[in-house]
């Protein structure tokens, strides 16, 4: 990949035509240069017909052609056709953090990613062309050419994504999704201290150089866009407000009713099939024992665990700088039942998406405090000049730093032999981690599926 480059505007052709111009020559002249431009443009023959038999004065015949078409086209040396150069929207890297970056239009204008959230800053960077006018505003060809090119005065971002994290990133995701015949996927990597996003990959991906030739929901960001329930990877939030309320100690210990309880007229399971008996609170999080974290829950309050939610970030747009940020969804407090209660400390019952999610747990790993994600670092003039540097945004306190230790020395234990997640464990470093599964909801009938949504 380019080094250091994620997009930038190149200069290309774009062709048009003065129709009044055209229509001088004889009829058959007209005929073959229909047959000759369509061919060289790879167009259909009646597109360009009803375009060269216009009245008007101007009309584009192709926008931003590469290079080979521009000089077949200059080479048929036809009356009123001619070229003008624009600038075009680049991304080199292919489809590396397309779902990030997003793409410009024909006219420049950003309409995913960061093309979009930036489009005021990035659009002059695209050369702009004006048609000049007489005193009555009327438009006018000049002899030596039709558009005269205003001054370039963009601006650059530079972004927090590291280039070699993001690879590796879509790399291991591509491989993830087709091993476990997925429909998608995506992963975000965070630094908890700052907030910063070092990679955000999505699959299925696209390439933002050639748009069009993918669906729209290709296009989407889905660790920002879309919405599910976490499952079980809520349970370390669950637990760091429980110890920071005083509701729970590490060493306490509970009965987890040997894999079944009813809360209401709703029987919970564990996912083992016996479950399990007597655990302390860190076993509890690393087998993740649904049953436990329902007792923990109550202990805690519903209203406690309501107000934790939306501590950790949930509930509410982080404001990070990408367009179609999701809300997520968390019950009004007045609607939680007992069993909202039970379902949501096993993370069904309310919904996050995956940026709000690896936000929260990175408040864990930052002792506590909740940071403000963002994909911008800088903004800088044409000149090179340092306009605005963005520095890191504490949000809030979410935990005490000793809450957010104890929580972490539990989530080791999860990626440790005795725990859910021993897949994710590195030879020669500390990870604590937490797995989730939960069940999709099914769009017709309004209950659960069997088809998973799995996480890590």
């Amino acid at each position: 990949f380019v080094v250091g480059v994620l997009a930038q505007s190149v200069e290309v052709e774009s062709l048009y035509a003065e129709p009044k111009l055209f229509q001088k020559m004889s009829r058959e002249q007209r005929r073959a240069g229909v047959v000759r431009l369509a061919k060289a443009l790879g167009l259909p023959e009646r597109q360009i017909a009803e375009r060269l038999d216009s009245s008007r004065g101007f009309v584009w015949l192709a926008r931003r052609v590469e290079p080979a078409v521009a000089r077949a086209v200059a080479a048929l040396d036809l009356d009123g056709i001619g070229s003008v150069k624009e600038s075009k929207r680049f991304y080199p890297n292919v489809e590396l953090a397309g779902h990030v970056l997003g793409f410009s239009g024909v006219d420049s204008e950003g309409l995913e990613g960061l093309e979009q959230a930036y489009d005021s800053v990035l659009r002059s960077q695209a050369k702009r062309f004006e048609r000049p006018r007489d005193a009555r505003g009327r438009g006018y060809l000049p002899e030596d050419g039709f558009f005269v090119a205003a001054e370039d005065d963009g601006q650059e971002l530079i972004l927090t994504l590291d280039q070699q994290i993001q690879y590796l990133a879509e790399a291991a995701l591509r491989k993830g999704v087709l091993n476990s015949k997925a429909r998608g996927g995506f992963v975000i990597v965070q630094d908890p201290r700052t907030g910063e996003i070092l990679a955000m990959a999505g699959q299925p991906t696209y390439n933002p150089n050639a748009f069009g030739k993918h669906r729209p929901e290709e296009w989407r960001n889905r660790a920002v866009t879309d919405v599910f329930e976490p499952g079980s990877t809520i349970k370390p939030l669950l637990i760091a407000a429980a110890l920071e309320h005083g509701a729970v100690r590490p060493t306490d210990i509970f009965f987890c009713e040997n894999g079944s309880l009813d809360v209401a007229d709703v029987t919970i399971r564990d996912s083992k099939r016996d479950g399990w008996g007597w655990l302390d609170v860190p076993r509890i999080l690393a087998v993740s024992s649904n049953i436990g974290m329902i007792k923990i829950g109550r202990l805690l309050g519903k209203d406690a665990y309501y107000d934790a939610l939306f501590s950790f970030g949930f509930g509410k747009k982080s404001g990070i700088d990408l367009p179609g940020e999701a809300v997520g969804l968390i019950p009004a407090r007045k609607r939680w039942s007992s069993v909202t209660l039970a379902s949501a400390s096993f993370g069904h019952n309310i919904g996050v998406t995956g940026l709000q999610l690896t936000n929260a747990i990175s408040a864990i790993a930052n002792g506590g405090t909740l940071m403000k994600p963002y994909t911008v670092r800088r903004l800088m003039g044409p000149g090179g000049q340092v306009i605005h540097d963005v520095a890191p945004v504490e949000v809030r306190r979410a935990v005490s730093e000793a809450t957010a230790a104890k929580v972490t020395a539990m989530m080791e234990k999860v990626v440790s032999a005795e725990g859910s997640g021993v897949a994710a464990a590195l030879p020669d470093y500390r990870v604590a981690g937490k797995t989730g599964t939960a069940q999709k909801v099914d769009p017709i009938s309004g209950g659960y599926s069997d088809e998973r949504i799995a996480s890590f």
